[in-house]
C-alpha cells in the first residue's frame, strides 16, 4: 500500500483522441487498458502527433446524430444520400451527391455507370435487397421512375425476379419481427433530429404482416416512454408501414403520447 497507487490515468482503445489529449498534455504517456482491464498497450504524445484520421464516406445519411461516434475526428471524403440535406460540417470541399430518390442504392447504382464499372452480381443483389426494401418493392411514394429502371437493371444481373425477390425479403424480415426484442423492433430503422433544443425520434417498421406488431403494442408503449425518458426525447413516434395494402398504420394511442411529451 505504501508504494502501490490504485488510481492512475489510462484509456482504452475505443476512447477518441479528444478524450485524451487533456490527460497526454501532464503525462508522458497512458496506458490502454482493454474491456477485460487487461493491459493492451501505451499511448504517447508521439502517438496523437503521428496519428492520421480515419477517412469516411457517409453513406444514406448526412446528420451528426446519425453518424458515428468519432466523425467530428476523421476525414469526410464525401456523401451519398437521399435524405434533406442536415448538419453535417466541412472544413474544405468533398463530394456530395443527394438525389431525390427512393433509396441511396439507385444513386450508387449511377456512380458505377459513371464510372465505367461492371456492377459485380453479388453487389448487384445487395444493392437490389436495398433498393426493394427502401422503396417498399417500388410502393413507396418516394420511389421514382429512375428506380424502377435501376430495379430492373439490377434484376437483371441478379436474375431475380423483382416481386417475388421483394416479396421473400419482407417475409424473412416479418418472420424475425415476433422474436425481437421491443427496443430493438423500435430502433431497427431509426432517425433521431434535433430542432432547436429539442430532441425527436422516429422509428418505422415495414411488414407484410403487420398483425404481429400490433399485438406488441402494450409492450411497445412502455419500451417508448422509457427510452423517451432515458434520452430526453419531447416526441417519440413509431409507424407500421404494412407494404401488402401499401398503407401506413399510426395507432392513436401513440400519437397521444407523442403530444404528451410535447406538453
Amino acid at each position: 500500500q505504501d508504494i502501490m497507487n490504485r488510481e492512475f490515468d489510462f484509456c482504452h482503445p475505443e476512447d477518441q483522441m479528444t478524450q485524451v489529449q487533456a490527460t497526454l498534455a501532464r503525462r508522458r504517456s497512458l496506458p490502454v487498458v482493454d474491456a477485460e482491464g487487461k493491459l493492451a498497450g501505451y499511448l504517447s504524445r508521439t502517438d496523437l502527433l503521428n496519428a492520421r484520421p480515419k477517412r469516411v464516406v457517409l453513406v444514406d445519411h448526412n446528420e451528426q446524430s446519425q453518424a458515428v461516434d468519432g466523425l467530428d475526428e476523421a476525414e469526410l471524403l464525401g456523401i451519398i444520400d437521399h435524405h434533406r440535406i442536415a448538419d453535417v460540417h466541412t472544413n474544405k470541399p468533398i463530394m456530395f451527391r443527394a438525389d431525390p430518390v427512393g433509396c441511396t442504392g439507385t444513386i450508387i447504382v449511377g456512380l458505377y455507370h459513371e464510372a465505367g464499372m461492371t456492377i459485380p452480381r453479388e453487389v448487384a443483389g445487395l444493392l437490389l435487397a436495398g433498393l426493394l426494401y427502401d422503396t417498399l418493392i417500388l410502393r413507396s411514394p418516394t420511389s421514382t421512375a429512375r428506380d424502377e429502371r435501376v430495379a430492373a437493371e439490377l434484376a437483371e444481373i441478379t436474375g431475380e425476379d423483382i416481386e417475388q425477390y421483394g416479396q421473400e425479403l419482407f417475409a424473412a424480415a416479418a418472420a424475425d419481427l415476433s422474436a425481437r426484442s421491443p427496443e430493438s423492433l423500435l430502433t431497427a430503422d431509426f432517425k433521431e433530429f434535433a430542432v432547436g433544443d429539442k430532441k425527436f425520434a422516429i422509428g418505422t417498421v415495414e411488414t407484410a404482416s403487420p398483425a404481429t406488431i400490433e399485438k406488441r403494442i402494450p409492450e411497445l408503449l412502455s419500451t417508448m416512454q422509457r427510452l423517451a425518458q432515458e434520452r430526453g426525447y419531447s416526441s417519440f413516434l413509431f409507424m407500421i408501414v404494412d407494404i401488402i395494402n401499401r398503407r401506413m398504420g399510426i395507432p392513436s394511442s401513440w400519437i397521444i403520447l407523442s403530444r404528451a411529451r410535447n406538453s
